[in-house]
Order: structure tokens, then C-alpha cells, then sequence
């Protein structure tokens, strides 16, 4: 946690990879204390795997579960089955200033078909749950 900050702010990018059923879960956390920030690091996430079925995210810029400047999609997943589970652990994390962007490659599978998308929400869960503690 930044020192002058009132609640936690991961202190630096920081990746998790998960492999299951044939998909790959790449969750990538980064701090994003401008809604600007944040973008940039989603556009910047998404230019690294141009080859992804989905790059989804969720962002909270301000405190703890702050919702004013809070942001997510599920960039062509099922409407609501990304984005919006991913922001809700965002906002009941005990982090602030925070941007996940969960990337998946798939082989074959399509999670909503499969009538189950939690991975995705899962991954960005574990992603931010697993961030390092800021340096002293």
C-alpha cells in the first residue's frame, strides 16, 4: 500500500495463468489510480494478446467498493457473465485503485454455451486475491 494511501493499491502489475479445460486464464492486476490509467493498462493487456477469444475487465478507481468511478465488459462473452462478477470481487476485495483484465484463449470451448462462465470471474478473483503486499 502506497503510503499515503488509506486502503490497499496493488503495487505493481502482477500475472496468474490458470490452464482448464483446454482454455487458458491469463489474469493480469495492475493499479489504476486514474480511470485513464486503467484504460491504458486494459488497451495495453489487450495488445499483447491480439490473438485472445476475450479479453474481459473490470476497474475501480477510489476506494474500496466506490462505485463512481468503476468500469468493466465482457468483451463478446454472454452479457453479464464477466464484467459484471468481475467488478462485484473488485468491490468486495478490500482493494481500491485496482484493474484486472482476464484473457482467455480457448481451443474450442465456449465457456457460455457450456451454460458455465464462472472461470473467468474465478480467475480475476484469484488474480487480485494473490497480488503481492506493496514494498516497503
Amino acid at each position: 500500500m502506497p503510503k499515503n494511501s488509506r486502503y490497499p493499491i496493488p503495487a505493481r502489475l502482477h500475472r496468474v495463468e490458470q490452464e482448464l479445460e483446454r482454455s487458458r486464464f491469463i489474469t493480469t492486476v495492475a493499479p489504476a489510480p486514474t480511470v485513464e490509467e486503467a484504460k491504458a493498462f486494459i488497451a495495453r493487456v489487450r495488445e499483447e494478446f491480439p490473438d485472445a477469444n476475450h479479453n474481459c475487465w473490470a476497474y475501480v478507481v477510489g476506494p474500496p467498493g466506490s462505485t463512481g468511478m468503476a468500469g468493466m465488459s465482457d468483451d463478446g462473452e454472454p452479457h453479464g457473465t464477466a464484467g459484471r462478477p468481475m467488478l462485484t470481487a473488485l468491490l468486495h476485495g478490500n482493494v481500491g485503485d485496482v484493474a484486472v483484465v482476464v484473457t482467455r484463449s480457448s481451443a474450442e470451448r465456449s465457456w457460455a454455451r457450456a451454460g458455465w462462465c464462472g472461470p473467468i470471474p474465478a480467475a480475476s478473483s484469484r488474480g487480485s486475491s494473490t497480488c503481492p503486499p506493496p514494498s516497503a
